[in-house]
């Protein structure tokens, strides 16, 4: 692959609603609602759960409960 050039990202159809899931939670990472709870934040990971920053560190599940 050229360095310049990026891969071409498509989301297989039948993931379309779980991606479309991912979307509309994925706000809620960043900027939780005051309701929100430790609990509910619990059950929307697994426990391998790891997030990627924008440094490309990883973050455990761990991490990102108690940063939350």
């Amino acid at each position: 692959m050229n360095a310049l050039q990026e891969p071409t990202l498509v989301t297989a159809p039948e993931l379309a609603g779980t991606l479309a899931e991912l979307l509309r939670l994925e706000p809620i990472f960043h900027w939780p609602p005051l309701q929100m709870t430790q609990a509910h934040l619990e059950a929307m990971t697994t426990d391998d759960f790891w997030e990627v920053g924008a440094s490309g560190n990883r973050y455990s599940r761990a991490f990102c409960l108690k940063a939350l």
